[in-house]
């Protein structure tokens, strides 16, 4: 057996209680809750991130092909569905479908509110927004005598107090003012009560209908994207939140480069009309992505602070073990031990509290998530988080990454107090009271 481990075993296996032996245990505790509460910061921002970010995209779909607009988020001109692009060679495509909105005013018996109606045409892709619906189905095509149906989201239906199957009246802003009364069909709710409050959906007809369209043009083109296309890097995104302060701009955009980016690089150059663009959900919507990635920031200083506790605690109570064991250090050395013998003794004291710490902290953190994804204890205001319970996502990679470099960040912390046994004599510590 390696003497310097035998002699720490036996160090650990003396059950004589001692004033270090409390310490050690403080700093295995706090070792334990630095890890957990890592592992909860990290799974509750990864969970939030691609939450939001799913909506985002289920509502928005990934990629948009337009006309050239400044109110790029409202489709207003016409484009011929011929050049809707042939794009089933794209292995990372999903799906593509035909947009376009107008402007409306929702009017019921007492109260109207102003809305952007947007365009389901036979092509919309209702597998990624079926989800958000929460009463009633998806739009379905109008037949003679009855009326047209409109989805409406929960907020606008709590906010002109309309129910399932109401009958509403739309007024088109137009001279003269047009109107037309339609029944809702269905209510959703994405959680994004930005987007919510101001969109409803109707049959691609009434937009074309209103904006003096053909029946052959729309607004432009979604595109949807395999999940595999968006990849998230927590390494970048902190290099990114740390270091965009010392960045330049030009440096800062091509780090906010992903998989995304390729695909509208591709998509542009296969769409070949000069009135058309090929722009990201990203670019449309930048607001909401940068506040996503400004998360990243919370994150960071979470497990800095959690780091710095664990070291600090781990230290200390290594110095506490050494000066109580000052005699014994001494008694060594006068039998020939060198420093780096003795030092490994108590490193492998350090270690050992370490490994027990980061088993307890997995527990407690891993357990803590688990709990949370299966019984959604914790809720939050949708109106502040665009989620109604916190999101957990238990990234199994990265807290085996988060328990190596705690691992190795709390071996190395050992260095420092172990320097003193080098400073220790003899003579003096065998006296040592």
């Amino acid at each position: 057996m390696y003497t310097p481990f035998y002699i720490s075993k036996r160090i650990s296996d003396n059950n004589t209680y001692t004033f270090s032996k409390l310490i050690t245990r403080i700093a295995m505790i706090a070792i334990a809750l630095s890890l957990s509460i890592m592992i909860i910061a990290s799974s509750l921002v990864n969970g939030f991130q691609k939450e939001i970010e799913k909506k985002i995209f289920g509502f928005w779909s990934h990629i948009h092909i337009q006309p050239y607009s400044i109110q790029k988020n409202i489709s207003q001109n016409a484009v011929s569905k011929s050049l809707k692009p042939d794009l089933s060679y794209n292995k990372n495509i999903v799906h593509i479908q035909n947009n376009g909105s107008c402007g409306a005013l929702i009017k019921t018996k007492e109260e109207f509110q102003g809305i952007i109606l947007r365009g389901a045409d036979s092509d919309f892709y209702w597998n990624e927004f079926s989800p958000f619906i929460i009463e009633g189905k998806a739009l379905y095509p109008k037949k003679d005598g009855e009326n047209e149906p409109i989805l409406i989201s929960k907020n606008t239906a709590n906010t002109l107090n309309i129910k399932l199957n109401d009958k509403i009246i739309l007024n088109f802003m137009s001279v003269p003012i047009k109107m037309k009364q339609c029944v809702v069909c269905g209510i959703f709710n994405s959680g994004l009560e930005e987007y919510d409050k101001q969109f409803a959906f109707v049959n691609m007809n009434i937009i074309q209908e209103q904006n003096n369209w053909g029946q052959d043009s729309v607004g432009g083109f979604e595109i949807f994207l395999k999940t595999k296309v968006i990849n998230h890097s927590k390494l970048k995104n902190y290099y990114m939140v740390l270091g965009s302060p010392f960045m330049s701009d030009e440096y800062y955009q091509s780090l906010l480069k992903d998989g995304i980016d390729d695909e509208v690089k591709n998509i542009s150059n296969v769409v070949s009309a000069p009135n058309l663009e090929v722009v990201s959900i990203r670019e449309l919507e930048p607001n909401i992505f940068d506040w996503l990635l400004m998360q990243s920031s919370t994150e960071v200083i979470i497990l800095t602070i959690m780091f710095i506790v664990a070291i600090l605690n781990l230290a200390t109570a290594l110095l506490i073990l050494i000066l109580e064991r000052t005699n014994m250090i001494g008694i060594l050395k006068s039998l020939g031990a060198s420093n780096h013998f003795i030092r490994m003794i108590f490193m492998r004291q350090g270690a050992n509290l370490i490994i027990k710490g980061l088993i307890i902290g997995n527990i407690i953190g891993i357990g803590l998530c688990y709990i949370q994804e299966k019984f959604q204890l914790i809720k939050l205001p949708p109106e502040s988080y665009y989620v109604s319970i916190a999101p957990v996502d238990i990234d199994l990679i990265w807290i085996l990454g988060l328990n190596i470099i705690t691992f190795i960040t709390c071996v190395f912390s050992l260095l420092i107090p172990s320097i003193l046994i080098s400073k220790i004599t003899p003579i003096k510590s065998i006296r040592f009271k």
